[in-house]
């Protein structure tokens, strides 16, 4: 029996992989093969969620007799003395779409076939690919409203069943060991990830279920409501690939389900579902403008007049800024490697508006320091924030951190979660505390610039800063 390699790469899961089953299918023995393939070998938030998943997908196959085999370093290189070293026939893998990834798949494959090695790449993470939907014109779509009813009407599809019960597993003996990879941090700064996460495949598919039994019928209100457990929280699961995006949309399009949801249950389903489609338009984009991996889609933000400033931006990254749902943002991030939708919005514009910061510098942040830290969604959403971007939020639409802490988080239960020195502050004065005076500051053990820092800009003239500068470039190219 010839041997294949099957290269896990973002699809960390057995079941609904295509890859996996098109190699059991054409009859190989599966050697399972993980490369990790960082060249900045320090720890990051994704690296955290990366080793669980890892060691549920090593359990997993162990479980059936198999071994997940680990390496680290080039991957080209990696798989070619995998190939010499245990005679491999062919070589599977699930695509992937960034610029970058998808020109070193390309010239792999490339490699590999000159020698003879039979190679075969799949979908394993999208429901459409990004090249199959243009619009009438023959050109990529910019606006997402018309590339989701596109792609509802070519038809979302459910992946098939798998047949993982008889595999013919091949195991080696020059693996790593899941330790030797160094995902954890060293200093520990990624310690309380666990008391937020429960990295399980099985779990979160659990979670999932229940939540849209009950939860979904509200799910277009509470999803904008950070005090509230209103979002389903996989995008961990779908970035790394423990969860396939085709298994949750067989979930929720399952017809006995179906037939016995509410209008509110099918209302916050549709919902759902759309914003599993925002995550496909940012691959989409990524894939068609490669350039806005770090240039904006609008040309002429190019010239945007920001105005670096690393004591500005080291605030905003501690959760030093002033401003309540700010901090609060921050600290969620910093503590447990993922924030809610809304602020992530909130703290986005707050940086590139109020403080005319780059975008980019907030990405760069993000991506350290996610745990669903996906390259395509990440960029495309500050580029959503800043206005630079494809179908993008206005520039002149400034979020104001107060009202949007007022509207979303009323009560303040969210920023007393996040900053226990506001757990006293009255609610009137919850996202404001400034305003305060001084015997209230003491009263609620709060004395701001001793408890608290004092704003670090004034919200109307950040606002005024900003919009005179996007006036600067409105029309150039």
């Amino acid at each position: 029996m010839k041997t294949a390699v099957v290269w896990f790469r973002n699809d960390l899961r057995l079941q609904s992989n295509p890859a996996l089953q098109a190699a059991i299918s054409a009859g190989y023995r599966v050697l399972a093969v993980y490369i990790d393939e960082r060249t900045d070998l320090r720890a990051s938030a994704s690296s955290w969620w990366n080793h669980y998943a890892l060691a549920e997908l090593a359990q997993s196959i162990e479980s059936i007799g198999g071994q997940l085999a680990l390496y680290q370093g080039e991957s080209k290189l990696v798989l070619q003395r995998v190939i010499d070293d245990h005679g491999i026939s062919a070589v599977f893998w699930n695509r992937r779409y960034t610029p970058v990834e998808m020109a070193q798949d390309t010239a792999l494959k490339t490699v590999l076939k000159d020698q003879g090695i039979a190679v075969s790449s799949f979908n394993g993470s999208l429901l459409l690919e990004p090249w199959t939907l243009l619009n009438k014109s023959g050109k990529p779509y910019r606006v997402f409203t018309p590339y989701w009813r596109a792609c509802v009407e070519k038809g979302l599809p459910i992946p098939a069943g798998d047949s993982l019960e008889v595999i013919n597993w091949a195991s080696v003996n020059d693996s790593l060991t899941l330790g030797q990879l160094n995902m954890l941090s060293e200093i520990g700064w990624d310690s309380e990830f666990g008391d937020h996460w429960k990295p399980s495949r099985e779990h979160a598919l659990q979670e999932f279920q229940s939540f849209i039994d009950v939860p979904i019928e509200n799910y277009d209100a509470d999803r904008d409501r950070p005090d509230r457990a209103g979002t389903t929280r996989l995008s961990p699961f779908l970035r790394s690939g423990m969860i396939g995006v085709g298994e949750l949309i067989a979930i929720l399009e399952d017809p006995k389900r179906l037939k016995q949801e509410s209008v509110e249950q099918a209302h916050g389903r549709r919902k759902l579902v759309a914003e599993l489609g925002w995550r496909e338009f940012s691959t989409y984009l990524l894939y068609h403008f490669p350039h806005c991996l770090d240039q904006p889609m609008q040309a002429n933000f190019n010239h945007f007049p920001w105005k670096k400033d690393q004591d500005l931006l080291n605030a905003w990254q501690r959760g030093k800024t002033g401003y309540p749902i700010i901090d609060a943002g921050m600290m969620e991030l910093w503590h447990t490697g993922w924030m809610h939708n809304r602020v992530r919005m909130i703290v986005a514009s707050f940086l590139v508006k109020h403080l005319m910061q780059p975008w980019q510098e907030g990405a760069d942040w993000f991506m350290q320091t996610l745990v669903d830290a996906d390259i395509a969604s990440n960029t495309q959403g500050w580029q959503w924030t800043a206005g630079c971007g494809a179908d993008a939020s206005p520039f002149f639409r400034v979020f104001n951190p107060v009202g949007q802490g007022k509207k979303f988080d009323p009560n303040g239960e969210y920023v007393r979660r996040w900053l226990p020195q506001l757990k006293k502050v009255p609610k009137k004065f919850i996202h404001e505390p400034w305003l305060m005076d001084q015997r209230m500051q003491q009263a609620s053990s709060c004395n701001i610039d001793e408890h608290y820092p004092a704003p670090i800009v004034d919200l109307k003239e950040g606002r005024e800063r900003a919009l005179d500068a996007w006036q600067s470039i409105r029309n150039t190219s």
